[in-house]
């Protein structure tokens, strides 16, 4: 099947009625077919200058023909367009806006045009569009560059679902404190002899004087460990800690100091522990 694009020469006054009729019924086609496509064959398009992220003018052309779309910009929205049309190649333009001035083009925020004063068509949500895109992308470039908390808001946690974000301990400051207060200090704190020792409350490494006592633990995390220097000759004592479980053979207590590691084991139960006598 032969497809007869627009031709601006046809019809021809001087051609037969039946050539002048199918020439000019071709014509209607493709003029329908332009509208509904939104182009019309052997026209090219092309951008020739200004800033890319605010182009201006938009050209399309077909041999010596031209029509252009001339915009003015503000801050990424199109305040005007001039429509202007050329048969010399592009050497001179000639406005073809209602009253041969600019449309005047009124945009929100967001990019979308909401009004236009004059010469409206399908260009109106082309260049809306265009805005949204551009308005987009200097948002996320701002976004990008930008530093400190108000990048994504920090200091304020937008809803999450539970198995992505799980604080405990109120804030967030008092989660990372719990963890820092578990770390082993330059002097281990002294434990006092009688008194339970929660681990929740002491850093990896703690002390207590031989011949003490601690009655219970408490306040262990599955996996979680513990070193306990004994200070000075002599064993101390945990009976009172009924999860307690000692590696064979032990415990040796040291006659001038001992360390006890101990590790919690959450599906048994149990504190295991062994001994470094020194």
């Amino acid at each position: 099947m032969a497809y007869f694009p627009f031709n601006p020469s046809k019809p021809a006054g001087a051609d037969t009625p039946p050539t002048y009729s199918a020439d000019d019924l071709n014509n209607i086609r493709a003029l329908r077919d332009a509208v509904v496509c939104g182009f019309m064959p052997g026209w090219a398009f092309s951008m020739p200058g200004g800033d890319p992220a605010n182009p201006t003018p938009l050209v399309w052309t077909s041999g010596v023909l031209g029509l252009r779309a001339v915009l003015t910009w503000a801050a990424n929205q199109i305040t005007a367009v001039a429509w202007e049309y050329s048969e010399n190649s592009g050497g001179a333009w000639a406005n073809i806006n209602t009253g041969g001035t600019a449309c005047a083009v009124t945009t929100a925020a967001n990019g979308m045009i909401t009004a236009v004063n004059k010469d409206a068509g399908i260009w109106v949500l082309a260049f809306s569009g265009l805005m949204r895109t551009l308005g987009a992308d200097g948002t996320l470039a701002a976004h990008i560059a930008a530093t400190g908390i108000a990048v994504h808001g920090l200091g304020n946690m937008s809803i999450q679902n539970k198995t992505n974000v799980d604080i405990t301990g109120g804030t967030v400051q008092a989660v990372v404190a719990k963890l820092l207060a578990r770390l082993s200090p330059a002097v281990p704190p002294l434990l006092a002899s009688g008194v339970n020792w929660d681990w929740s409350a002491t850093p990896t490494m703690a002390r207590i004087a031989a011949g003490g006592t601690i009655p219970s633990m408490s306040g262990a995390d599955d996996g979680e460990m513990k070193r306990l220097i004994v200070v000075g000759s002599g064993a101390i004592t945990l009976s009172g800690v009924a999860a307690l479980s000692w590696g064979v053979g032990m415990p040796v207590w040291g006659t001038n100091a001992t360390i006890v590691n101990f590790v919690y084991v959450a599906n048994t139960a149990k504190i295991y522990a062994t001994t470094i006598p020194f």
